[in-house]
């Protein structure tokens, strides 16, 4: 798609994204992950809430690729705040979004995950820290893993 084109279709998207039609708006999220730049994060970041499943993944999947983007790291602290969140489901959408980022910033960010109790929580902080070879968490997660998890 020629540039003029992908600059009036991401134009239209984010004019689009709060639709109350759902198709629109999961195909706005779907222009915005494919053509936005890295400003367009906060735009999505408040979509992590949505109470829809399909918006939610929609949401995830932009900002997957919208954080791979060179310039994204200045919005890393935006969604840190979402993985503090009380919510299970915002809580794991963000580990989800931060599986990208490097091992050393998702062993500093989901090592305290490793003493909470609920198991989607720990089989997907598990799952999101593989690769680790700091002892400590390696410890913590041999000990909190059930044999289906290894």
């Amino acid at each position: 798609m020629n540039k003029l084109f992908s600059k009036i279709w991401l134009t239209l998207a984010r004019r689009k994204l709060n639709s109350s039609n759902e198709n629109t708006r999961y195909s706005a999220i779907e222009l915005i992950g494919a053509f936005g730049n890295e400003n367009d994060i906060q735009r999505l970041l408040p979509l992590i809430n949505a109470e829809e499943t399909v918006t939610r993944n929609f949401v995830i999947q932009a900002l997957k690729k919208l954080f791979s983007l060179p310039a994204a790291s200045k919005y890393q602290d935006d969604l840190l705040w979402y993985l503090n969140s009380p919510n299970l489901i915002t809580k794991l959408s963000t580990i989800e979004i931060m599986q990208q980022f490097d091992l050393e910033t998702r062993e500093s960010h989901f090592a305290a995950f490793l003493d909470e109790s609920n198991s989607d929580l720990l089989a997907t902080v598990m799952q999101s820290l593989k690769g680790t070879t700091k002892i400590d968490l390696l410890d913590k997660i041999l000990n909190k893993a059930s044999t289906r998890d290894l």
